[in-house]
């Protein structure tokens, strides 16, 4: 059956619901109509209580006083308190006002002398008489009135629904050739895309289901679609061998565990790193406790200190750092691990290298060093009291040259490995004397650049035990350094104050500055953040400043902006 029957089939349903809906709209408005006299029942009430207080009137006005005087005025008096508490009509209230005063006149002249009517008696039969008359010709009008609305009510909802009715059909016809040509169309649309070879509209003009037209193009198209799907799952299948074959050859191994650290898989290096002769991949000895403790803390990958592993292959060695990756489910429950070896074998080759070559620099620098010692304390002996000047410079040769020797020294102990382990010979000191005295020979290296090299040490002394070798070679590493990235006609500041239990050093340039994000690696050995590499520089000075204030339990903290200028500030116990 073509879709247009089916619209116009399926559409007459509702228009016989509609119809249903008007025969019932109807009948409830004849029941309406039948209904007047039950919706008139306050109106018949308060003519039967009217009916009642005049028989109580003609018991009170005939009856033997003594037997029924009593029950008639309670009678009329509940029968006058109804009719009030049952307004319904206008002009109802003054009546039941002048029954009310007539019947409060009449009753104490009553019970006075019952024989003694008055005249009040007639004009209460009169009120009560008009009270009926009023509710009764209310009733009918009342009747009337909504016979007349019920009729008009009915020609109307009849009127509406023949309106309705016919408006449905028209719709029905429209909407079904509305509703069948954008089918027909997309129908069409679909052969055509299906069927781009074929010139023709597949069955156009001919009178054909349109819903079966669209379900065939569309089992058409879902016939492409699991082509196109299974093309699809060929070229996953084939990128997913891709990708595990470049995780079998990457340098750095690769482990996935379950949540109890069992190895469910792993690459070509990470098994060569955890069979160590076993059959298969396992977890075992030192690595499995540091991952044990890891994961019962709840540690995060960059938190867990996890031992390096050494490979041997041969000849050559290979070093792997483990980081641990926990992968989460939707709850956020931790399902396993990703075990990753990082290869650092370049990185530790290159420490080595670099230790070799500080090792046999230091030493290198050893004789020499000795020498020119021997030769300053020489010339000190024998130029010694020419000049106040000469003096000084020569008693400052000496000290460098003893603070160079010492430095030479540690160089040899951080040969042995990346940061030296400082021992320190601490002494109670007068700080700012022995920070003066050390910033005396940066002195003129500022007045030859056009630096200001401001000192604020205070006028009192301030004691702390300290290296007197070490802690001096912080300040002027510091102090060199801002000398260095300062331009002329900017300044460098020293300054010594004590905060409580603790001293502060502050050293401040107006320099170039430091990013922020290579604040991070400032300490870092072997760090350099420009392109310009002085002779002998090595990136170690920073790292050495660290190791020394740490050693002197203190801390160093640097605040830096780009293109204004860096601060360090030095804070050591008293």
């Amino acid at each position: 059956m073509p879709l247009r029957r089916k619209l116009l089939f399926y559409l007459t349903i509702p228009a016989l619901f509609l119809g249903v809906i008007g025969y019932v709209s109807m009948a409830s408005l004849l029941r309406l109509e039948r209904a007047a006299d039950d919706i008139l029942s306050d109106n018949y009430q308060t003519i039967q209580e009217a009916r009642a207080m005049e028989v109580a009137l003609r018991i009170m006005e005939f009856g033997d006083p003594a037997q029924n005087a009593a029950d008639a005025a309670a009678a009329f008096e509940n029968s006058l308190s109804v009719c009030e508490l049952n307004i319904t009509e206008p002009g109802e209230q003054d009546v039941l006002h002048e029954i009310r005063a007539l019947w409060d006149a009449y009753l104490p002249r009553y019970h006075r002398d019952p024989q003694a009517q008055g005249p009040g008696l007639p004009a209460l039969y009169e009120r009560l008489d008009a009270l009926i008359d009023l509710n009764e010709k209310a009733m009918f009008a009342y009747k009337r009135r909504t016979r007349r609305v019920a009729r008009f009510t009915m020609v109307l909802t009849g009127t509406a629904l023949g309106i309705t009715a016919s408006a449905l059909f028209l719709f029905a016809v429209v909407a079904a050739g509305r509703i069948s040509r954008p089918i027909l169309s997309v129908a069409n649309d679909l052969h055509q895309a299906l069927n781009p070879e074929s010139g023709d509209s597949a069955h156009a003009g001919a009178t054909v289901d349109e819903i079966s037209r669209l379900e065939s193009e569309v089992h058409g198209l879902l016939e492409r679609l699991n082509r196109y799907e299974d093309e699809q799952t060929r070229k996953l299948t084939r990128l997913q061998a891709r990708l595990a074959f470049v995780i079998e050859e990457v340098s750095e191994g690769l482990a996935l565990l379950d949540g109890n650290l069992s190895v469910l898989g792993s690459n070509r290096v990470g098994r060569d790193i955890l069979n160590r002769g076993a059959d298969t991949p396992r977890l075992d000895g030192e690595l499995r406790a540091a991952l044990e403790a890891a994961t019962r803390q709840g540690a995060t990958p960059a938190d867990s200190a996890l031992p390096e592993v050494r490979v041997a292959d041969g000849e050559q060695d290979f070093v792997y750092v483990p980081r641990l990756l926990p992968f989460t489910d939707d709850d956020g429950r931790v399902e396993g691990f990703l075990l990753v070896f990082w290869n650092v074998t370049e990185e530790r080759r290159f420490e080595e290298a670099r230790r070799r070559f500080i090792s046999m620099l230091s030493h290198q620098l050893k004789t020499p060093m000795t020498s020119l010692s021997m030769s300053v304390n020489l010339l000190h002996e024998k130029l010694r009291g020419r000049s106040e000047d000469t003096d000084d410079l020569l008693q400052m040769a000496r000290a460098d040259c003893g603070a160079l020797s010492n430095l030479i020294t540690e160089l040899i102990g951080a040969s042995k490995g990346v940061i030296p382990g400082l021992a320190l010979n601490p002494v109670k000191t007068d700080l700012p004397r022995l920070l003066d005295n050390a910033l005396k020979p940066l002195a003129a290296q500022a007045r030859s650049q056009d630096i200001s090299l401001e000192q604020d040490m205070g006028a009192a002394p301030l004691f702390a035990n300290v290296d007197l070798v070490k802690f001096p070679w912080v300040v002027t590493n510091i102090v060199g350094n801002a000398l260095r990235y300062t331009a002329a006609g900017g300044a460098v500041s020293v300054a010594l104050a004590a905060s409580g239990a603790y001293v502060e050093i502050t050293i401040s340039d107006t320099g170039v500055g430091i990013n922020q994000e290579d604040l991070d690696r400032l300490f870092l050995p072997y760090t350099s953040l420009d392109d310009r590499q002085d002779p002998g520089a090595m990136g170690l000075g920073l790292t050495i400043v660290k190791e020394i204030v740490e050693a002197h339990q203190g801390r160093i903290a640097v605040q830096s902006t780009l293109g204004q200028g860096t601060s360090f500030t030095i804070t050591i116990p008293r």
